[in-house]
């Protein structure tokens, strides 16, 4: 996997406030996210959300490389996001479990929860929905992180940022990734089309330039299939590919299993996964008032921390900078 330099962040130590943007109000329950800033990007390669290590062997990724061309005026009502197969209801969570094998190969119980938050962000001028996404290794928090996207009046899901927090194993914050589209040249990027059809070409799931180099393409490989997970039996499964074609340092390729109405459900790889992780949808919540005031909370505070991400490369006061965060 690619590679950023990333800052050591002493979570007791006192951040300044940065942004000065108006506190907006959510369409979906009035709660409110103060929206923050981005002044500079630390550009940075995006985290994918699940892995597996049972897959096919052959890669089907064609050899387009061109961007998508984003255009504001086409997200008349950005979250609303009702995409079939990737919808986004606040309150909505997503548990997926698992394991992968750790550096000194033990295999180790892994859980991945995705969380729809009631929270909203503007980025590069479009209204996101904030994704809360925390994995657990041995269930202890390992990496958190918020995920913004917004569907566009077509129906198509893109991604036009993340940001991603990585704790060692006394669950101490050590490093941090950042991107946002309109930023050093970062640009957005599809997660879900609204018609996948098996056969059509590639497209761009965004592009962060040089030095983290990150230019991820999504292709349908099927449809009609149908899957089986602890969560359940689901049909008319969509599957896709995800994944940057080419050389020998290339990553490997994902397959996903994308239910209707549920979004997705498993992963595959294609190619070496030194983490050898696996991971299946084995339930789905609907956070009641109280859990989402929580969960509300912590996207709260990693969007203040990604403040400061965006405003220096060094860290604060007192902090040491630590090794560069891989994934």
């Amino acid at each position: 996997m690619l590679e950023m330099i990333s800052h050591g962040i002493d979570i007791s130590a006192e951040l300044t406030e940065v942004s000065r943007n108006p506190i907006r109000r959510n369409f979906q329950r009035g709660v409110t996210m103060k929206l923050f800033e981005i002044r500079t990007a630390i550009a940075s390669v995006v985290c994918v959300a699940l892995s597996v290590c049972l897959a096919p062997s052959v890669r089907a990724m064609d050899d387009r490389t061109d961007l998508l061309d984003f255009k504001p005026e086409g997200f008349s009502h950005p979250a609303e996001i009702d995409n079939q197969w990737m919808p986004l209801k606040p309150g909505t969570q997503l548990v997926y479990s698992g394991w992968k094998i750790d550096e000194e190969d033990r295999r180790v119980p892994y859980q991945l929860i995705v969380t729809v938050t009631d929270l909203l962000k503007d980025v590069d001028g479009i209204e996101t929905v904030v994704v809360l996404e925390q994995y657990f290794a041995n269930r202890k928090l390992e990496v958190s992180g918020l995920a913004f996207r917004a569907q566009d009046n077509e129906a198509n899901l893109w991604l036009l940022g993340e940001v991603k927090e990585f704790y060692d194993e006394n669950v101490k914050l050590i490093a941090a990734r950042f991107w946002a589209a309109g930023l050093q040249g970062s640009r957005a990027g599809i997660v879900m089309p609204a018609k996948p059809t098996a056969g059509m070409p590639s497209y761009s799931q965004g592009y962060v330039e040089s030095p983290y180099a990150w230019h991820d393409r999504g292709q349908v490989r099927e449809t009609g299939a149908k899957v089986k997970v602890p969560a359940g039996t689901f049909d008319h499964v969509v599957v896709t590919e995800e994944g940057s074609r080419g050389g020998r340092h290339a990553p490997p390729i994902q397959v996903k299993y994308h239910a209707p109405g549920v979004g997705c459900v498993k992963v595959n790889w294609v190619g070496k996964d030194p983490a050898k992780e696996g991971l299946e949808l084995s339930k789905i919540v609907h956070l009641g008032e109280q859990q989402m005031e929580k969960v509300s909370s912590e996207a709260m505070k990693i969007e203040q921390r990604a403040d400061y991400y965006g405003l220096t490369t060094e860290p604060p006061r007192g902090a040491a900078k630590v090794r560069s965060a891989q994934r």
